[in-house]
Protein backbone atom coordinates (compact mmCIF):
# COMPACT_ATOMS: atom_id res chain seq x y z
CA UNK A 1 0.00 0.00 0.00
CA UNK A 2 1.66 3.69 -1.05
CA UNK A 3 1.48 6.28 2.00
CA UNK A 4 2.36 9.80 1.05
CA UNK A 5 4.95 10.91 3.89
CA UNK A 6 5.64 14.63 4.41
CA UNK A 7 8.32 14.37 6.88
CA UNK A 8 11.78 12.34 6.35
CA UNK A 9 14.09 12.14 9.57
CA UNK A 10 17.46 10.45 9.07
CA UNK A 11 20.15 9.28 11.14
CA UNK A 12 23.30 10.82 10.39
CA UNK A 13 25.83 8.71 10.90
CA UNK A 14 26.61 5.76 8.93
CA UNK A 15 23.01 6.17 7.45
CA UNK A 16 24.27 9.66 5.26
CA UNK A 17 27.94 9.90 6.02
CA UNK A 18 30.82 8.22 7.70
CA UNK A 19 33.35 9.73 10.00
CA UNK A 20 36.36 7.06 10.49
CA UNK A 21 37.34 8.75 14.29
CA UNK A 22 34.18 9.48 16.42
CA UNK A 23 35.98 12.18 18.85
CA UNK A 24 35.15 15.34 18.99
CA UNK A 25 38.37 16.96 18.76
CA UNK A 26 39.19 14.47 15.96
CA UNK A 27 36.18 15.15 13.57
CA UNK A 28 37.85 18.40 12.50
CA UNK A 29 40.32 16.98 11.02
CA UNK A 30 38.59 13.66 10.29
CA UNK A 31 37.63 13.11 6.38
CA UNK A 32 33.99 12.68 5.32
CA UNK A 33 33.01 9.89 3.36
CA UNK A 34 29.13 10.12 2.15
CA UNK A 35 27.84 7.02 1.51
CA UNK A 36 26.60 6.10 -1.87
CA UNK A 37 24.11 8.65 -3.91
CA UNK A 38 23.54 10.77 -1.08
CA UNK A 39 23.78 13.85 -2.61
CA UNK A 40 21.11 12.70 -5.27
CA UNK A 41 18.84 11.12 -3.17
CA UNK A 42 18.76 14.32 -0.87
CA UNK A 43 18.50 16.56 -3.56
CA UNK A 44 15.30 14.58 -5.07
CA UNK A 45 13.71 14.64 -1.86
CA UNK A 46 14.33 18.07 -0.17
CA UNK A 47 11.84 19.31 -3.16
CA UNK A 48 9.14 16.96 -1.90
CA UNK A 49 9.71 16.52 1.70
CA UNK A 50 10.65 17.86 4.91
CA UNK A 51 13.96 16.72 5.74
CA UNK A 52 15.12 16.42 9.04
CA UNK A 53 18.64 14.94 11.14
CA UNK A 54 17.14 13.11 14.19
CA UNK A 55 21.09 11.70 15.68
CA UNK A 56 22.52 10.59 19.02
CA UNK A 57 25.13 12.84 20.60
CA UNK A 58 26.31 16.06 21.00
CA UNK A 59 24.77 19.38 19.13
CA UNK A 60 28.52 20.72 18.45
CA UNK A 61 29.54 17.48 17.17
CA UNK A 62 26.61 16.87 14.66
CA UNK A 63 26.95 20.21 13.11
CA UNK A 64 30.37 19.75 12.27
CA UNK A 65 29.83 16.30 10.72
CA UNK A 66 27.01 17.80 9.17
CA UNK A 67 28.84 21.33 7.84
CA UNK A 68 32.05 18.83 6.73
CA UNK A 69 29.88 16.92 4.93
CA UNK A 70 28.31 19.40 3.18
CA UNK A 71 24.53 18.23 4.34
CA UNK A 72 23.24 21.75 5.86
CA UNK A 73 21.38 22.99 2.72
CA UNK A 74 18.95 19.87 3.07
CA UNK A 75 17.89 19.76 5.94
CA UNK A 76 14.91 22.13 7.63
CA UNK A 77 16.03 21.20 11.50
CA UNK A 78 18.65 19.31 13.38
CA UNK A 79 17.51 17.22 16.74
CA UNK A 80 20.27 15.63 18.63
CA UNK A 81 19.79 13.43 21.56
CA UNK A 82 21.66 15.98 23.72
CA UNK A 83 18.46 18.52 23.43
CA UNK A 84 16.61 16.33 25.67
CA UNK A 85 18.69 14.00 27.65
CA UNK A 86 17.43 11.38 25.93
CA UNK A 87 18.72 8.87 22.90
CA UNK A 88 17.42 7.16 20.35
CA UNK A 89 16.01 4.36 20.54
CA UNK A 90 13.93 5.93 23.68
CA UNK A 91 10.44 7.13 22.90
CA UNK A 92 10.90 10.51 24.31
CA UNK A 93 13.38 11.65 21.65
CA UNK A 94 11.69 10.74 19.29
CA UNK A 95 8.11 12.32 20.41
CA UNK A 96 10.36 15.70 20.78
CA UNK A 97 11.40 15.74 17.45
CA UNK A 98 8.26 15.15 16.12
CA UNK A 99 6.96 17.97 18.81
CA UNK A 100 9.84 20.36 17.35
CA UNK A 101 8.98 20.11 13.82
CA UNK A 102 5.18 20.43 14.24
CA UNK A 103 4.97 16.68 12.62
CA UNK A 104 2.50 13.99 13.25
CA UNK A 105 3.55 10.57 13.26
CA UNK A 106 1.54 8.94 11.30
CA UNK A 107 2.88 11.06 8.18
CA UNK A 108 6.33 10.73 9.38
CA UNK A 109 9.30 8.53 8.58
CA UNK A 110 12.77 7.03 10.12
CA UNK A 111 15.32 6.48 7.66
CA UNK A 112 18.54 4.88 9.64
CA UNK A 113 20.91 2.31 9.49
CA UNK A 114 20.69 1.04 13.25
CA UNK A 115 18.28 -1.52 13.76
CA UNK A 116 17.87 -0.91 17.54
CA UNK A 117 18.25 2.84 17.45
CA UNK A 118 16.32 4.20 14.69
CA UNK A 119 13.84 1.23 13.51
CA UNK A 120 13.00 -0.23 16.76
CA UNK A 121 12.76 3.32 18.74
CA UNK A 122 10.93 4.80 15.51
CA UNK A 123 8.60 1.16 15.86
CA UNK A 124 8.05 1.77 19.44
CA UNK A 125 6.06 5.23 18.73
CA UNK A 126 4.27 4.11 15.64
CA UNK A 127 6.01 6.10 13.39
CA UNK A 128 7.67 4.02 10.13
CA UNK A 129 10.63 3.20 9.12
CA UNK A 130 12.90 2.51 6.36
CA UNK A 131 16.07 0.20 7.27
CA UNK A 132 18.91 0.98 5.45
CA UNK A 133 20.31 -2.20 5.98
CA UNK A 134 24.26 -1.45 5.30
CA UNK A 135 25.49 -5.16 6.93
CA UNK A 136 23.30 -7.14 4.81
CA UNK A 137 21.54 -8.68 8.01
CA UNK A 138 19.43 -11.92 6.48
CA UNK A 139 17.00 -12.07 9.74
CA UNK A 140 15.71 -9.31 11.55
CA UNK A 141 13.41 -9.67 14.50
CA UNK A 142 10.40 -7.83 12.79
CA UNK A 143 9.65 -6.43 9.52
CA UNK A 144 10.57 -3.02 9.34
CA UNK A 145 8.12 -0.82 7.11
CA UNK A 146 11.08 -0.37 4.46
CA UNK A 147 14.29 -2.50 4.26
CA UNK A 148 16.80 -1.42 1.16
CA UNK A 149 20.32 -1.57 0.50
CA UNK A 150 21.14 1.55 -1.08
CA UNK A 151 19.99 4.91 -0.60
CA UNK A 152 18.64 5.50 -3.89
CA UNK A 153 15.65 2.51 -3.32
CA UNK A 154 14.28 5.78 -1.71
CA UNK A 155 13.74 7.55 -4.29
CA UNK A 156 11.60 4.55 -6.00
CA UNK A 157 9.89 3.93 -2.34
CA UNK A 158 8.43 7.14 -1.97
Amino acid sequence: MFRRYKNLFFDLDDTLCVFPMHTSDAILFAPKVLTPHVSEVLEYLKERYHLYILSNGLREVQAGKIRLAGLERYFCKVIVSEDIGVPKPYAPIFHFALSATQSYVEDSLMIGDSWEKDIVGAAGIGMHQVFYDVEGRSELPFRPTYHIKDLKELIELL
